[in-house]
């Protein structure tokens, strides 16, 4: 009778690091952590509003998305100071053996696509139709986020090349 182990059953530290040979796989292992992030802190911040009324303090209706997205911002440089390669790198980031430099970018890059969302999303509102707005809410907040973490393998995938390229010179 044969025995198979689901990866699943394996504790985490018999699981390989990742030696950074295939960009699919760079680029699945960014992907998961950077979403798994973003999903942890919009829960957070879900929790919060739900308990301390913290995006009750938008006067109008239209500010909650340029709020929510600055206060995402601002929990990824609230987890900078205690941990200064990010939140992405909590989540099992030591798997990738990155060093501190590309964990930095990473999580400065992430803080400033947040940044990014809040003042596109003042600017759409402020200078286009509700209609507009409003697609822009449901269709384009919700597509930048899944996007954006494949952009990041992306850039990742770019700077490891780099950086052999200037080692093997």
């Amino acid at each position: 009778m044969s025995q198979t182990i689901s990866f699943a059953a394996l504790p985490l530290c018999f699981l390989p690091r990742f030696e950074h040979k295939s960009g699919v796989i760079l680029m699945w292992a960014i992907y998961w952590r950077s979403v798994s992030a973003i999903v942890l802190v919009i829960i957070f911040l879900s929790y919060c509003h739900q308990q301390f009324s913290i995006l009750d303090l938008a006067i109008n209706f239209s500010h909650l998305p340029t709020l929510s997205w600055c206060l995402t911002a601002l929990f990824f440089c609230a987890i900078t100071v205690f941990q200064r390669k990010g939140l992405i790198y909590l989540l099992w980031g030591n798997r990738l053996a990155f060093n501190s430099s590309v964990w930095r970018d990473i999580n400065f890059s992430t803080i400033l696509f947040f940044i990014g969302l809040a003042i596109l999303s003042k600017v759409i509102h402020a200078t286009a139709s509700i209609e507009l707005w409003t697609k822009y809410k449901l269709y384009a907040q919700p597509a930048a986020i899944i996007i954006w973490p494949f952009l990041l393998g992306s850039y990742l995938q770019y700077r490891i090349k780099k950086i052999k390229q200037l080692v093997t010179r």
